[in-house]
């Protein structure tokens, strides 16, 4: 070899070189003086792959105009094949990264840039084989090169369809905080159903940030819009994930290189593959699996959720729902709960909320049925989007037992027959069954008027068979008191009558107490103290009660700003004398 080195110097027009990266093995002498060392299918390796003006590493410096300035790709490239020659007949073939770089380098390369071109140039040349960090040339097509060009010869839909199989098999079981999770291009495969769905996009559409005309934002509006050729009913229980029209790119062509690798390792007989060959097949097929299951993750992160006010039209809110969570539905779960966009739970007060708002031409009936409401928060965007009806269900539960149930919440009944409520429920007795389509949420102020026109009926009703009360018989005695031993006083009055004496005055009168809730279990504390004291004193007939609350929180370090916000909204939705976050 130091013969050949010799001669190639002398072949130099610019004097000598001492860097292999820098020997010109285009030139026709050196291409002569080589030709008496290889065999004959070397000069067109050398042609296609290492040193001419049509060779893959000066194309690919044409292309790299970070490498092409300094020749890089090719530079490697002439390294590669006098390192690796003469190793072809050995068993261990090739030079690794490390001495490729000694024989590279010169004054003003950036180092980091060799790894780049290594890549480049491993992935699209013919006869250059890689194996862990050992490079070489070989005198047979690598199967890398049979694998680029499987890869670009697939069609897009092949590529489609792996990434949506895959999905498919990740995505659906793992639901976050819907009820369910579908992945398609087709209206019709989404259910018009009572339940909040994530529907993943065919990765044939895709988004941008900001563009209100993406092939993704108008396929999401034809599946909101109808179901097959139906007008879709439930509206407001969809939202969509789209893939990022860039990301896109890269995970079709992560996809395409995992399908090719797969076909050659399902093709290794016939293709006559070496033990070293199949090793490689491996190797790459379990690194492009791994590629494509991480980019699907970093592709998928545009969320469309539909919103709009009462009237208007719909309006798409975009969010970006990256994280650190694993699967897609999660992570989405997470950003619309963060937004307010997606619940779990809803208080008694914020149905009421709806009810005096979005919902108060309904209300002012001065009832509604659990069926009805829950079409209208399936039904509305303008109204909170809920995972499903058990989270209704919940919340109307609740509805008699909010604290100040006549403004935040509702009484319970069984039915209405057009002039009474039936199984009314509502405080202190305010126990009620199973919520069901037909329970009826009913106005406070109907309710306990009903109430009230019950309690004088009865009181009428029972003073009416007592007699109309005591009745003197001829015994002289107009009136008689009781004792505190309980024995009866009869008072003599002049002319041998007696009379009653005077009643003394009323006794516990007024309660008054204050306590501290145990902040760890604040609710079981309050329900508590409601049960044992406050019942209690509301069960007497004519009591007045006057309730009220201190709450006092600090955290050394804020409140996050999305806490601050639902407490301070709800604050005012309950109708709070005076609340407010304080800063140090």
């Amino acid at each position: 070899m130091s013969i050949v080195i010799q001669q190639l110097w002398q072949a130099q027009d610019s004097g000598p070189l001492i860097m292999p990266g820098s020997l010109p093995l285009h030139h026709p002498t050196v291409v002569s003086e080589l030709a008496q060392y290889l065999q004959d299918n070397w000069k067109t390796i050398i042609e296609t792959d290492v040193d001419s003006e049509t060779a893959t590493p000066v194309q690919i410096d044409k292309e790299r105009t970070v490498f092409g300035k300094r020749a890089l790709t090719r530079r490697l490239a002439r390294t590669l094949f006098f390192g690796s020659a003469p190793t072809l007949t050995k068993q261990h073939k090739g030079i690794e990264q490390q001495n490729i770089r000694l024989g590279v380098a010169i004054p003003g390369d950036v180092v980091g840039n060799f790894g780049s071109a290594l890549q480049v140039l491993s992935d699209r040349a013919t006869f250059l084989y890689v194996d862990s960090a050992r490079y070489w040339y070989d005198t047979q097509a690598s199967v890398t090169r049979t694998a680029k060009d499987y890869a670009e010869r697939l069609h897009k839909e092949v590529v489609w369809q792996q990434i949506v199989t895959r999905l498919r098999a990740r995505e659906l079981r793992s639901r976050g905080d819907f009820s369910a999770v579908h992945v398609t291009d087709d209206s019709n495969d989404v259910p018009d159903t009572g339940d909040a769905r994530l529907v993943i996009l065919h990765p044939r559409v895709v988004h941008a940030k900001n563009d209100d005309n993406s092939s993704a934002r108008n396929l999401a509006q034809k599946v909101l819009d109808k179901r097959s050729s139906a007008q879709r009913i439930n509206r407001n229980m969809l939202v969509f994930l789209a893939g990022d029209a860039k990301r896109m790119e890269e995970l079709s062509d992560a996809v395409r290189e995992y399908l090719a690798w797969k076909n050659i390792a399902g093709c290794k007989d016939e293709l006559d593959l070496t033990v070293q060959q199949i090793k490689q097949v491996e190797t790459r097929l379990a690194n492009a699996n791994q590629a494509v299951e991480l980019r699907i993750r970093e592709t998928y992160y545009w969320a469309f959720v539909p919103d709009r006010q009462p009237g208007g039209h719909i309006i798409w809110q975009e969010e970006k729902a990256d994280g650190g969570k694993d699967r897609l539905a999660e992570r989405v779960s997470v950003k619309l709960k963060q937004r307010d966009a997606l619940r779990t739970v809803q208080a008694a007060s914020v149905i009421r909320g709806n009810l005096d708002r979005e919902l108060a031409s309904v209300w002012e009936r001065g009832y509604i049925s659990v069926k009805e409401l829950w079409d209208y928060y399936c039904r509305y965007p303008y109204l909170p989007r809920l995972r499903d009806r058990e989270v209704l269900d919940g919340g109307i539960a609740a509805g008699p037992d909010e604290l100040d149930w006549e403004r935040t919440g509702f009484a319970l009944a069984t039915g209405y027959d057009g002039q009474r409520f039936e199984g009314l429920a509502l405080p202190p007795n305010s126990r009620f069954g199973q919520i069901t389509d037909s329970t009826l949420p009913a106005r406070p102020d109907l309710a306990l008027a009903q109430r009230n026109a019950d309690v004088e009926a009865k009181a009428k009703a029972d003073a009416a068979a007592a007699g109309g009360g005591l009745v003197d018989g001829g015994s002289g005695v107009s009136g008689a008191g009781t004792g505190p031993d309980g024995v009866t006083i009869v008072v003599p009055q002049p002319g041998g009558k007696t009379s009653p004496p005077p009643p003394p005055g009323p006794k516990n009168v007024r309660f008054f107490g204050a306590a501290k809730l145990d902040p760890e279990f604040y609710q079981k504390s309050f329900t508590k103290m409601v049960q044992e004291v406050i019942q209690h004193l509301a069960a007497v007939e004519g009591a007045e009660l006057e309730l009220s609350i201190e709450i006092t929180a600090r955290r050394p370090e804020g409140f996050p700003e999305d806490k601050a916000r639902i407490v301070s909204e709800n604050a005012r939705v309950l109708q709070f004398d005076q609340f407010g976050f304080e800063d140090s």
